[in-house]
């Protein structure tokens, strides 16, 4: 099991992208609890990274089907990772994940996430595929909650901003990045642009940036994060706009690209601005 975990991790998961990602976003909302309590933090640090990494092979196995037609060069696709043994990885990960988080706050957070993606993966082919990457990405809404739930028993209303501005970002994300004409759709793939349309697509992806946007700029108003974390976050918005319009204007796979990799860019540069700066404050009192 482990070679195929290994495997599978290094071809869809690596840990040069999942070791930031998981940190930034666990680490950002942790710098607004108090008190910090340290052994939780690092439980839930870990935790935050294998549920990305449960969740990123349970997506894999539930387009399988899908992806053996249309991605054969992917190891699940072709038999050389085991999707038998990846399988077996969700389970065991998700019982390590109790292990982690075995507090009465962390069972029954992960309990309620648990049962929702149950029901999630086994009705998603009857669910629109427009409606998916509302669902799909909760977990990003969870994090920042989950992290207050956690440490002090409550998620603030400072978390509450926090959280709706990842998951809004990331469902932008997901529309925009795979927006396409469509003369460029493969044969029997169901996406949000063959769904909606191509200009509506990108329209909802610019609506998910636009409502992060506003989270974001609520959250720096309130005083909840800094001169770095504002600054970032103005950089980031005023880029992520011209790609999203230009993207509105001509919907085509060669404009949603740049989503792929800035889409992200867009929220975790203002999350790490928050950490510097919380940083910052903690070693000069």
């Amino acid at each position: 099991m482990w070679i195929d975990i290994k495997q599978f991790a290094a071809e869809r998961c690596p840990l040069k992208v999942l070791l930031p990602l998981g940190t930034i976003l666990w680490v950002a909302p942790l710098t607004l609890v108090h008190p910090l309590h340290i052994v939780k933090a690092i439980s839930g640090c870990i935790g935050v990274l294998m549920l990305i990494f449960i969740l990123r092979m349970a997506d894999d196995l539930s387009d399988l089907s899908v992806d053996r037609k249309w991605h054969p060069e992917r190891g699940l696709s072709h038999g050389e990772i085991s999707a038998k043994r990846i399988k077996g990885a969700v389970f065991a990960g998700s019982l390590l994940l109790v292990f982690f988080n075995h507090w009465r706050p962390g069972i029954y957070c992960f309990g309620g996430l648990a049962i929702f993606y149950i029901f999630y993966y086994l009705f998603k082919t009857k669910l629109p595929v427009s409606v998916l990457p509302l669902l799909v990405n909760l977990v990003f809404l969870f994090i920042p909650l989950y992290c207050g739930w956690m440490m002090t028993g409550s998620a603030s209303f400072s978390l509450w901003l926090l959280a709706m501005f990842i998951w809004a970002a990331v469902v932008g994300h997901d529309f925009a990045h795979s927006v396409h004409g469509l003369d460029e759709v493969l044969p029997g793939v169901d996406t949000p642009s063959r769904h909606l349309g191509s200009k509506t697509a990108a329209i909802a992806g610019l609506i998910g940036y636009l409502a992060a946007i506003i989270f974001g700029g609520v959250f720096w108003y309130l005083n909840y994060g800094g001169l770095l974390f504002g600054l970032m976050l103005a950089g980031t918005c005023i880029l992520i706009m011209v790609l999203a319009v230009r993207l509105v204007r001509r919907p085509i796979q060669r404009n949603a690209r740049p989503f792929f990799i800035w889409g992200f860019v867009f929220f975790l540069l203002p999350l790490l601005g928050l950490i510097i700066e919380r940083l910052i404050m903690m070693v000069t009192g």
